[in-house]
């Protein structure tokens, strides 16, 4: 073989190698578009297309392990910490349970005397998470609601009457209880909303409470059959009332909403602003607009499967994952579902993608970059070669 088809051999060598990089290098870049899509519609490990009265269920936790004592008894709130913990109460064991979002185990609190503190929860009711990691518990039995940090240690403490939920903002801290709404502030202060009674302004069991991003309040007024809308410095917004509620109405009060829910329990609030609560009659989840309490949705069906609910008491919303957990109380389980229209679609991908965006970025780098010294290196090469093949045609027609 002659020294120019060598030449060309290798060219053509070098041409097909190039080739099949590029090829390679976009299959790479296509894979990682897909990956981006699907996490804009993200599915855990265990979700399956399961859809219960317009909820997706994503997963069920029972407990940690398979004895009656690693199990939950009859969970009644939740809350999602700024790290994804999922923190359950278990009243009836006297303690609150720290879960990974995938269901496994990472903390305990009051299985044993907290360090700092002698003695124990006895109903933990109640349980709130902070953005720096601080875990708030409304202690029912004691009549006190507890900060404890990342090492179970109890850092504050405050005596309310019987609390029932808990909830954080900036600073301030809002509990709910059996007579009504307590609101600690930055400063240690302590305001009182309300009394028990049918009033306007009354409450009778709030069994739940949470904030809006603007600092405004919103409260299960449970017994009333009613939820209550508060702005941050505690003027009554609306009232949306139930079908069974035979409490007062305010005049001065800018909306009073009617909806078809029979009594509430539990309170969050999701990216949109709207309000979401249980309504353990009906087993069900009811979605209110948080601006005037007009009922949007309700979502859930009755049973024991997973999917379904048994007179569900908590819900709190996984701003990371736009997905809500429930505590299905008489399922003895905590459920996580996808809920409709919880998010914005721009902000839920934005907030979905952004959480892989760096891999992301490293890997489109890389590849680019290896593409980029790949061309670089033949297409010198190619230019020596093709000078060389260039030379001996030059030769041989001389």
């Amino acid at each position: 073989m002659s020294e120019q088809a060598r030449t060309e051999q290798e060219l053509a060598r070098y041409r097909r190698a190039l080739a099949a990089l590029t090829v390679v290098a976009l299959a790479v870049l296509v894979a990682l578009v897909v990956l981006l899509i699907r996490m804009w519609q993200p599915k855990g490990l265990d979700v399956r297309a399961t859809r219960s009265g317009g909820l997706r269920w994503v997963r069920s936790i029972y407990g940690y392990g398979p004895s009656r004592a690693e199990q939950l008894q009859s969970p009644t709130d939740v809350a999602v910490g700024p790290d994804g913990t999922v923190w359950v109460t278990d009243p009836g064991r006297g303690r609150v349970l720290g879960f990974s979002r995938s269901g496994a185990l990472r903390r305990i609190i009051g299985s044993v005397p907290a360090t700092g503190h002698a003695r124990v929860l006895v109903r933990p009711e109640g349980v709130g998470a902070a953005a720096d990691g601080s875990v708030y518990v409304a202690d029912y039995g004691r009549g006190i609601v507890l900060r404890f940090d990342r090492s179970n240690r109890v850092t504050g403490e405050w005596r309310v009457p019987a609390p029932m939920d808990v909830a954080f903002h900036e600073g301030r801290i809002a509990v709910s209880s059996l007579y009504g709404v307590a609101i600690i502030e930055r400063d240690g202060s302590v305001k009182t909303w309300g009394k028990r009674g049918r009033g306007a302004y009354d409450f009778d069991v709030a069994h739940g409470i949470a904030f809006g991003p603007d600092g405004s309040v919103f409260v299960a007024d449970t017994q009333n059959g009613r939820v209550k809308a508060y702005a941050a410095d505690g003027t009554l917004r609306w009232i949306a009332t139930g079908v069974g509620s035979k409490a007062a109405t305010a005049s001065a009060v800018a909306t009073v909403a009617a909806g078809s829910f029979e009594i509430a329990s539990g309170m969050a609030v999701d990216a949109s602003g709207r309000v979401m609560f249980c309504d353990p009659f009906e087993s069900v989840l009811v979605v209110l607009d948080g601006r005037t309490g007009r009922e949007l949705a309700k979502h859930g069906e009755l049973g024991a499967r997973d999917g379904e609910l048994q007179y569900p008491s908590g819900i709190a919303y996984d701003a990371g994952q736009d997905r809500v957990v429930v505590a299905d109380t008489r399922n003895g389980r905590v459920q996580v579902f996808e809920v409709p229209g919880s998010a914005p679609a721009p902000r839920a991908l934005a907030r979905r993608s952004m959480r892989f965006a760096p891999l992301l970025a490293v890997l489109a780098a890389f590849m680019v970059f290896v593409l980029w010294a790949w061309r670089r290196r033949h297409r010198g090469a190619s230019s020596d070669m093709q000078g060389a093949a260039e030379d001996i045609r030059n030769e041989d027609s001389c």
